[in-house]
């Protein structure tokens, strides 16, 4: 018999017409036995082989399966990463419009208390008993703040139209130098009421026609121009106008003041919608922090661009930026703002 431990595996089976010495029987029984144990071996040395692609394709899965979850940990942390930034957007921009709605109420309710308080001077009876030029300040303060609610009106309504897609630009030949004179003017009341020194400059190549949208510009201009004006308590404030040649040449808009500057974080937050400063601006100066970026927006629907060249706090500073509209060119008639 074959044995492999209590297992038979086989049988050697002998014939012979004669009777089989014992020798041979003893002979038959060692070839037997070492039958066995070569069986024995060559099984055990395929179970080694079977268990150890067994343990190859286990390390294989395993490692499959760290790699896995490697990249899931690295999705997870991006996705919370992103989570978090989203978080603190809308927190921020949370905080943003409170302080936004927060102002805008002062804004409005100061101008609107104006308008009631005067407006009640008006129709009271006494009101005969006024001097002339009492009742024509009356009606040049209830006119001013009216203005003021329509501009912070306006400002609201143009970005919700921005914002929608709405808004429109209505492309024409104009003259740069009469839009600028005439952004100088509107602003030339509050820079004299300041005691400011506001003015243009042009370069001698600047086209006598260009290609824009002529409200937009003067938009765009008076709302920079305004700014210098209004953060600035001494010195200056002027727009230079340049011409940019090249293969496509543009009319660059500078605007310069010796207003408060800006630091780095400030200058940063620049064209963020409902952001000043900080909210001591706010409180000094008003607004509602839409100008810069509906300007900035305004510009690009022209092809152009409002961009901040230079602010320091205190000194020389251009916190109104660097006013760039674009237009086209038409034999040097016609050029664009950069």
């Amino acid at each position: 018999p074959l044995l492999v431990g209590d297992r038979l595996v086989g049988v050697i089976g002998v014939f012979s017409h004669q009777v089989i010495a014992s020798t041979a029987v003893d002979l038959l029984s060692s070839i037997s036995h070492q039958l066995s144990l070569g069986i024995e071996r060559q099984w055990a040395i395929q179970r080694q082989a079977a268990t150890s692609e067994r343990v190859q394709a286990a390390n294989i899965e395993l490692n499959t399966r760290q790699e896995e979850l490697r990249s899931t940990m690295t999705e997870l942390k991006t996705v919370n990463k992103a989570l978090e930034e989203a978080r603190r957007a809308a927190e921020a921009a949370s905080k943003a419009k409170s302080a936004f709605l927060a102002n805008m109420s002062h804004e409005i309710r100061t101008p609107m208390t104006a308008i009631l308080g005067f407006a009640d001077i008006m129709s009271d009876d006494r009101t005969d008993k006024l001097a002339i030029e009492d009742r024509k300040d009356a009606a040049r303060t209830i006119k001013r703040n009216g203005e003021h609610l329509l501009a912070i009106i306006n400002d609201i309504l143009d970005l919700s139209k921005i914002e929608a897609g709405k808004l429109t630009v209505e492309m024409m030949n104009c003259s740069p130098r009469s839009i600028i004179e005439e952004t100088v003017s509107l602003v030339k009341v509050k820079a004299d009421e300041k005691g400011l020194s506001i003015h243009a400059e042009y370069t001698d190549d600047i086209p006598s026609v260009i290609h824009s949208d002529p409200t937009r510009l003067r938009q765009i201009l008076t709302n920079l121009l305004g700014n210098a004006v209004k953060f600035s308590d001494m010195g200056e404030a002027r727009i230079q106008a340049s011409l940019v040649d090249g293969d496509s040449p543009r009319v660059r808009f500078d605007v310069y003041n010796s207003g408060l500057g800006m630091n780095a974080e400030q200058a940063g937050n620049l064209f963020e919608e409902f952001t000043q400063a900080d909210n001591s601006v706010t409180r000094r100066f008003g607004g509602t922090g839409l100008g810069l970026s509906i300007s900035r927006r305004l510009a690009r629907l022209l092809g152009g661009d409002v961009v901040l060249v230079d602010s320091k706090p205190g000194g020389l500073a251009l916190p109104c930026g660097s006013g760039c509209i674009a237009t086209d060119r038409r034999d040097r008639e016609s050029a664009a703002t950069r």
